[in-house]
């Protein structure tokens, strides 16, 4: 059993008790500031977007259905992280961002050489 979701006594635990939940809010919160930093339109509009889901789902106590959701989240976390960039326009019209390595001991990112 994951922590904080079940166990014994009062009668269950709804999705806004669990410790493993609000962890997983935090980190949504912390990963749509970082990939929209400078942004306020986009991170209004993420911000509501990840309290809908949560709000949505706040009174659950079915710990299939929190499990769902966890996972659910963990992966939408994952793909904010390591799928999204955002770009902005430069003065020529195109599009550019910076890239970060996740390597916080470089400072730029390799690209690999093909294979022969």
């Amino acid at each position: 059993m994951s922590p904080g979701v079940g166990g014994g006594g009062g009668g269950g635990v709804t999705l806004a008790k669990n410790g493993v939940v609000k962890k997983l809010f935090r980190e949504l919160l912390r990963a749509r500031a970082r990939l929209f930093a400078g942004d306020e339109k986009a991170l209004d509009a993420s911000l509501v977007e990840i309290r809908s889901h949560f709000d949505s789902n706040k009174n659950a106590t079915d710990e299939k259905e929190i499990q769902k959701r966890i996972r659910d989240g963990e992966e939408a976390r994952d793909f904010l992280t390591m799928n999204v960039l955002q770009g902005k326009m430069n003065e020529r019209g195109n599009f550019e961002t910076s890239l970060k390595s996740a390597d916080p001991d470089k400072e730029t990112w390799e690209v690999p050489k093909e294979a022969k």
